[in-house]
C-alpha cells in the first residue's frame, strides 16, 4: 500500500489584486500478486521428484502386468514357453525400472545444479558491489552452450535407441527369412529331381554371392547385431544364483559341468577378468551346460563378425575425403576431382544427401573412386543378369504344383532379403541425416550466441562509458552512490536481456528436438507396422505351403489352419507389445525434454520474488479553501477518481496490461474509460482504449517504437484519437534520454 498527501499554498497577484488559496491532494494505491499468463514455475522439492518416480514405476508395472496377463490368457504358448515369456517380461520390467531410477537420480542431481546456477546469476545481477563484466557474459553463454549440447546428446541418444530398435526388428526378420529359405531348400531337395536340384543350388549360390559382394557391410552388420542380441538373450536366460566360497572358479567349473575347460566360459558369461582368483562371496550366475555352450559359440561368432566388419570398414575408410572450403559448391568439388561439374549428383548420392542439401564450410565428404564404383556396378549387373537367367530357367521346369510353389516361394524369399537390406540402408541414412541435423543446429545456435554476446558487450560498453562520463562531475559521495545504483539497474536490464536470449535459444533447440522426436515416433510406428506386416505375409506364405502339402487331407488342413490361427495370434501379441514399447520410449524422451525445459525456465526465467501484477488506486485533488481575491470567492475545481491495472500476461517476449479508469471533476462531470496495452520485446508498444466523456464515446490508439542510438535511449510515439468537432486528432513525439 502507498499513501501520498500533498499540501499546497497558492498565491497570485494581478495589478493591485492578490488572490490566494490553500489546498491538498491525496493518493492511495494497493498492489497485489495476482495470477497471470506466463507466471514463472516454482522449484520442485526432492520429495516431489521421488513421488513422480514412484508414479512412473507404477505406470510401468501396470503395463507389464497387463502384458503378463495377456501372455497367460492368450493360450498361444505351452507351459514352458509361457514361463519363458513371463520371465523375459519380468527382466524387461526390471530393466525399465532401473532406467527410471537412473533418470530420477539424475534429476535429483539436476536440482542441485539449478541451485548453484541460480545463485551465480543472482550474485551477478543483484549484488550492489558487483559490476557486470564481459567475462560474466562469456561464462554464462559458454555454460548455456554446454546445456544445449546436453539437449542434443539426449536427442542423439534417442536417434540411437530408435535405430537400434528398428535394426532389432530387421535382424529378426532377416534371420526368420533365412530359416525359411533353408526350410524351402530342404523340401526342394526331397521333392525335385537331380537336374532341378542342381539348378536351385546354382541359383542360391549366385544370389548368396550377390548378397555377400554387393551388400557386404549390411550383411555383416545384421549378422553381428543378431549374434549380439542372441548373446544378450542367453545372458538373461534362467541361471542358478550362486555365491562363491573358498573354491576356485576352476574347481567350480569341474563341480558344476564336470569339465575344467568351462572355467573360461564362466568368466565370460559373468563378465569376470580373464585371469585371477575370485573373492569369496562373489555373486555368480551358473547357467545350464547347453546355455553356456551356446553363449560361447555366439561370442566366437561375434568376434569373427566384428573382425570381418572391421576389415571391410578399414578398406572402405581408405577412400578419399574432402573438407569443404569457403565458397565451394557441389559442382565446383565435382569439377575439381572429376573435371565434370555434372557429377555433383554422384557426390550427393555417395554421401547419402538430399539434392536440396547445400554444402557448408568444414563439412567432410566422401569422394568416391569412380573406377571402383563402376567395377562394383558392373559386378552387380553381371550377378543380376545371372539371377535373371536362373529365374527364366525355372519357368521352363515341368514340375508338380507343390514343387512349383516351393520354387516361387524361394524366389520371393531371396527378393525379400534384398528388400531388408534396402530398408536397412534407409534407416542408416536417416539416422546419419538426423545426426548431421543436430550438428548443423548446434553450429547455427553457436553462431547466434556469438552475435548475442557481441551485441550485449556493446551495450555494456556504452553503459559503462556513460557512467564514467557522468561520474567525472560527481564529487559528492551520496550522488555517486545514487549514480552507481542507477547504472546497476541498467546493467541488470542488460543482464536479463542476456538471460532471455539464452532462454529463447534453448527453447528453440528444444522445440526443434521435440519436432524431430514426433517425426521419429511416427516413422518408428510405421516401421514397426511394416516389419510385422512382412511377418504376417511371410507366415501366410508358409501356411499356404502347408495347405498345399496337405493336398486335400482334412486332418492336415485342420492342423495347418489351427497353427495359422495360433501363429497369427502370436504375431498380433508381439505387434501390440512392440507398439507399446515404441510409445513408452517416445513418452520417456518427451519427459526428458520437458524436464530440460523446466530446468531452463528455472535458471533463466523464474525468480523467487513475487511480481505485483494488479494495482488499484484512488485520488482526490483540489480539496481546500476557495480561491479568494478581495471580496470575491471561487470554489476550487474538485476532482476525484479511481484506476485499476492488471498485467495479465508477462512472458520473456511480451507483456499485456488491462486498465480501467473512473474520474469526476466539478468542471467535466463523470468520465469512464478502459483499454489494453501490449508490449513486444521491449521495442514495440501498442495501446488502444475508449472513454466516455461529456456524453460521447472517444476512441484512441497509439504506438511506440523504442531503440538505442549511440549512448542514447530513444522513443517515438504516435497516436490517433476521435474528436466530436474535429473528427480525428493525430500526434507524434520523439523523446531522447541522454
Amino acid at each position: 500500500m502507498n499513501l501520498g498527501i500533498n499540501l499546497n499554498y497558492y498565491q497570485s497577484s494581478f495589478g493591485e489584486y492578490t488572490g490566494r488559496t490553500f489546498f491538498g491532494d491525496a493518493n492511495l494505491s494497493f498492489k497485489f500478486s495476482a495470477p497471470y499468463a506466463g507466471i514463472p514455475k516454482k522449484l520442485i522439492s526432492l520429495e516431489k521428484i521421488e513421488s513422480e518416480k514412484q508414479k512412473a514405476v507404477n505406470s510401468i508395472r501396470e503395463i507389464f502386468n497387463s502384458r503378463r496377463t495377456a501372455v497367460i490368457k492368450s493360450r498361444i504358448f505351452n507351459s514352458t514357453e509361457t514361463e519363458a515369456r513371463v520371465s523375459a517380461l519380468q527382466t524387461e520390467f526390471n530393466d525399465s525400472s532401473n532406467r527410471i531410477e537412473n533418470i530420477y537420480a539424475r534429476r535429483r542431481d539436476d536440482l542441485v545444479t539449478v541451485f548453484d546456477k541460480r545463485s551465480i546469476i543472482y550474485r551477478i545481477n543483484s549484488s550492489p558491489l558487483m559490476m557486470l563484466k564481459p567475462v560474466n557474459i562469456t561464462n554464462i553463454l559458454s555454460n548455456a552452450m554446454s546445456e544445449m549440447q546436453e539437449l542434443a546428446g539426449i536427442a542423439s541418444n534417442t536417434v540411437n535407441v530408435n535405430h537400434q530398435s528398428i535394426r532389432e526388428f530387421l535382424c529378426s526378420e532377416y534371420i526368420y527369412n533365412d530359416v525359411q529359405i533353408s526350410n524351402i531348400r530342404e523340401k526342394i531337395q526331397v521333392s525335385a529331381d537331380e537336374t532341378t536340384r542342381q539348378k536351385i543350388n546354382d541359383y542360391c549360390l549366385t544370389f548368396d554371392r550377390y548378397i555377400s559382394e554387393i551388400y557386404t557391410i549390411q550383411n555383416s552388420e545384421i549378422l553381428l547385431f543378431f549374434e549380439e542380441t542372441r548373446s544378450k538373450e542367453l545372458l538373461n536366460s534362467a541361471a542358478e544364483e550362486y555365491k562363491t566360497g573358498k573354491e576356485s572358479l576352476r574347481d567350480l567349473a569341474k563341480k558344476k559341468y564336470q569339465d575344467t575347460a568351462f572355467e573360461k566360459l564362466l568368466r565370460n558369461f559373468n563378465r569376470l577378468p580373464a585371469e585371477g582368483e575370485i573373492k569369496p562371496g562373489t555373486a555368480l550366475k551358473l547357467p545350464s551346460r547347453d546355455t553356456l555352450e551356446k553363449f560361447s559359440a555366439a561370442e566366437n561368432r561375434i568376434s569373427n563378425a566384428a573382425l570381418m566388419l572391421s576389415q571391410i570398414r578399414s578398406a572402405d575408410a581408405k577412400q578419399s575425403l574432402h573438407t569443404v572450403l569457403e565458397g565451394e559448391t557441389w559442382s565446383s568439388i565435382a569439377q575439381k576431382y572429376y573435371s565434370d561439374a555434372d557429377k555433383a549428383g554422384l557426390l550427393l548420392a555417395r554421401n547419402n544427401l538430399d539434392k536440396k542439401q547445400k554444402v557448408s564450410e568444414g563439412m567432410i565428404i566422401i569422394i568416391p573412386d569412380l573406377s571402383k564404383e563402376k567395377a562394383l556396378r558392373d559386378k552387380q549387373q553381371t550377378l543380376l543378369n545371372e539371377i535373371s537367367q536362373h529365374e527364366k530357367q525355372f519357368g521352363k521346369i515341368t514340375a508338380a504344383p507343390l514343387l512349383k510353389f516351393y520354387i516361387d516361394s524361394l524366389i520371393k524369399k531371396y527378393s525379400k532379403k534384398t528388400e531388408i537390406f534396402g530398408f536397412y540402408d534407409k534407416i542408416n541414412e536417416q539416422s546419419m541425416e538426423m545426426y548431421r541435423n543436430l550438428d548443423r543446429m548446434l553450429i547455427k545456435e553457436n553462431e547466434k550466441f556469438s552475435l548475442t554476446m557481441n551485441d550485449i558487450n556493446k551495450k555494456l560498453k556504452k553503459l559503462q562509458l556513460k557512467k564514467e562520463l557522468e561520474s567525472i562531475d560527481t564529487r559528492n559521495d551520496r550522488k555517486y552512490q545514487e549514480l552507481f545504483r542507477d547504472y546497476k539497474k541498467k546493467e541488470s536490464i542488460i543482464f536479463k536481456e542476456l538471460l532471455t536470449a539464452i532462454y529463447k535459444a534453448k527453447t528453440r533447440v528444444s522445440k526443434q528436438l521435440k519436432n524431430e522426436e514426433n517425426s521419429k515416433f511416427r516413422y518408428q510406428m510405421e516401421n514397426v507396422a511394416s516389419v510385422f506386416d512382412k511377418k504376417t505375409e511371410a507366415w501366410a506364405e508358409t501356411c499356404l505351403a502347408k495347405k498345399t502339402e496337405a493336398s486335400g487331407d482334412k486332418a492336415l488342413l485342420l492342423a495347418a489352419e489351427t497353427e495359422n490361427k495360433k501363429q497369427q495370434a502370436q504375431i498380433n501379441l508381439e505387434f501390440a507389445f512392440a507398439k507399446d514399447n515404441t510409445l513408452m520410449r517416445y513418452e520417456e524422451k518427451n519427459s526428458d525434454y520437458a524436464w530440460q525445459d523446466y530446468l531452463t525456465h528455472m535458471v533463466y526465467v523464474s525468480t523467487e520474488e513475487k511480481r505485483k501484477t494488479m494495482a488499484v488506486g484512488m485520488y482526490l485533488k483540489n480539496i481546500g479553501k476557495s480561491f479568494t481575491y478581495e471580496t470575491e470567492k471561487d470554489p476550487l475545481p474538485v476532482s476525484l477518481g479511481a484506476d485499476y491495472n492488471y498485467e495479465f500476461v508477462k512472458t520473456e517476449n511480451f507483456n499485456s496490461i488491462f486498465y480501467l479508469h473512473y474520474g469526476y471533476s466539478s468542471l467535466e462531470n463523470h468520465s469512464f474509460g478502459g483499454g489494453i496495452m501490449y508490449r513486444f520485446i521491449d521495442m514495440i508498444e501498442l495501446r488502444h482504449g475508449l472513454s466516455y466523456e461529456n456524453g460521447e464515446l472517444v476512441f484512441g490508439s497509439a504506438a511506440a517504437l523504442m531503440f538505442n542510438l549511440a549512448l542514447m535511449n530513444c522513443r517515438i510515439d504516435a497516436g490517433i484519437k476521435t474528436e466530436k468537432n474535429f473528427g480525428y486528432l493525430f500526434n507524434i513525439g520523439l523523446s531522447v534520454l541522454f
